[in-house]
């Protein structure tokens, strides 16, 4: 995810969030040095999170994370994804 003063990188695989941003402007510099920091993110399986939150919102009465709604666009989303890719496919 590119930001206005941030760069955020995902690793799914390995469950890390990177975040690169601008530091200081060193003497004589144009252009500030980068800082490169690792978010600490504590690993667990998606599917093993999302019953567990699943459960809560049962026993809490409240909305979940990632409502359905949200659930629907990221399919629509992938889907127009797919398309577009089969699309590319198909012109060469």
């Amino acid at each position: 995810v590119f930001a206005q003063n941030r760069y955020l990188g995902l690793n799914f695989a390995d469950q890390q969030l990177e975040e690169v941003k601008p530091g200081e402007i060193l003497a004589g510099g144009r252009f500030p040095e980068l800082v490169d920091e690792i978010i600490e993110v504590v690993p667990q399986l998606p599917l093993n999170a999302e019953l567990a939150d699943f459960i809560d919102c049962i026993e809490n009465n409240r909305r979940p994370l990632v409502a359905g709604e949200d659930g629907l666009v990221a399919v629509e989303v992938a889907e127009m994804v797919r398309q577009k890719i089969t699309e590319s496919m198909n012109k060469q």
